[in-house]
């Protein structure tokens, strides 16, 4: 959906964005570039030509929604298990991938299958999230886009049990899924802003979905 704004005088363009999502884990385990990531890259650039059309180079232009941005996925996994033992099994509802500190271990730490993304041990996604923010690549691939510092946990997937507002749903690897990028016009608007910007998630504690919608917050300059 696109929206054009005039504010005061000022136009103001704004984009709300929905890409394509991580079908099957497993696929996205065989290497770090998936063509998951490859679809959304393409779609991304199809959107910002179509757009192009209609905004020009001065006019501050803001793209936000669900982009599906994942990280790089195998990466992520050696990052988690490090050097544990890895089983690839075959039962009846898939095909696993399990990683466990010894074969004997009846104790898996990961279990990866089509969809489901299993972690028994600690969870960094909640705790040291930021150490995870290096495989967060996929908007490298957009330097004529910017974006604020993330200093937020990753979106999605958030459990929709109305009890666990925090927690996530053992069925994807986290992620930051949902952002808010600008060009650099409205860069320039956002860091002229009188007050200090805001860019976080929405009902950090309250349980909205398996998306926690994020916000940008700042003050027009005059």
């Amino acid at each position: 959906m696109f929206l054009r704004w005039r504010l005061e005088g000022r136009v103001i363009n704004f984009v709300n964005i929905h890409l394509f999502h991580d079908d099957d884990n497993l696929i996205a385990l065989d290497k770090s570039h998936s063509k998951y990531g490859e679809h959304r890259r393409n779609a991304l650039h199809h959107s910002l030509d179509r757009v192009s059309v209609y905004v020009n180079g001065t006019e501050p232009l803001f793209i936000f929604g669900d982009f599906n941005f994942r990280l790089e996925f195998s990466d992520v996994v050696k990052h988690i298990v490090g050097d544990l033992q890895v089983q690839e099994l075959d039962k009846e509802d898939g095909r696993q991938i399990v990683f466990r500190s010894s074969i004997g271990d009846e104790g898996p730490i990961l279990t990866v299958m089509r969809k489901s993304f299993i972690l028994t041990q600690d969870d960094p996604f909640t705790k040291k999230y930021m150490e995870l923010r290096k495989f967060d690549k996929e908007p490298d691939h957009f330097k004529e886009l910017y974006e604020l510092d993330v200093n937020f946990q990753p979106s999605y997937p958030f459990s929709e049990n109305l009890k666990e507002g925090r927690k996530y749903m053992p069925k994807r690897c986290p992620a930051w899924c949902d952002r808010i990028l600008m060009n650099e016009v409205a860069l320039k608007l956002v860091e002229e802003s009188p007050v200090e910007p805001e860019y976080n998630l929405v009902a950090q504690d309250i349980c909205v979905g398996d998306h926690k919608p994020v916000y940008l917050l700042f003050d027009l300059a005059d």
